[in-house]
């Protein structure tokens, strides 16, 4: 028995696929949008949807958030021409492997948990973090939010020098 129990567990740990890395881009979603299980767009305002996700196809993926899509489609794949392959319905967390000839996947994402939705490579989920592209868009942002504001501040600093240089400039205030 102790052999078998051993044999199952050694197998259960190598089959642990850990991806780590978010695939959800969040600043390429399209708020308010579903696909439905032919891989069409339509409108609402509970969900919003991926952009084209590229994936390696036969492979294992898990998509985990918190709330439940109950029998909506959550995922669907399509090939290198962004051509529709095939979609399936989604679950709390869902593992699943791309099919056969799989270049792209786009889900749809629950709004009101939108920010902690996780997509990414394996069986085996790891706890929530942003995708790198997210990351460099909120430095970008506030980059230039700093340079804006150093630019105002010159601005209003070039006003006050050319204020104070012209009402003295005759010694009368």
């Amino acid at each position: 028995i102790q052999a078998k129990l051993d044999a199952l567990s050694t197998e259960k740990v190598e089959n642990i696929e850990i991806g780590g890395r978010n695939l959800i881009i969040l600043s390429r979603v399209s708020k308010n949008k579903y696909l439905d299980e032919l891989g069409n767009i339509g409108d609402t305002p509970l969900f919003s949807i991926t952009d084209y996700i590229e994936v390696t196809p036969n492979t294992n993926y898990i998509h985990s958030y918190s709330e439940n899509y109950g029998t909506n489609p959550s995922v669907c794949f399509f090939d290198s021409n962004k051509d529709f392959i095939s979609g399936i319905s989604g679950s709390s967390r869902s593992i699943f492997k791309t099919p056969v000839g799989t270049k792209y996947l786009r889900t749809t994402l629950y709004n009101a948990s939108i920010d902690k939705e996780k997509l990414e490579k394996g069986n085996k989920a790891t706890d929530w973090t942003p995708a790198p592209e997210d990351v460099q868009a909120e430095i970008d942002a506030a980059k230039q939010e700093a340079l804006s504001a150093a630019s105002d501040a010159q601005s209003t600093a070039n006003s006050l020098k050319n204020f104070t240089d012209t009402a003295f400039r005759d010694g009368i205030i």
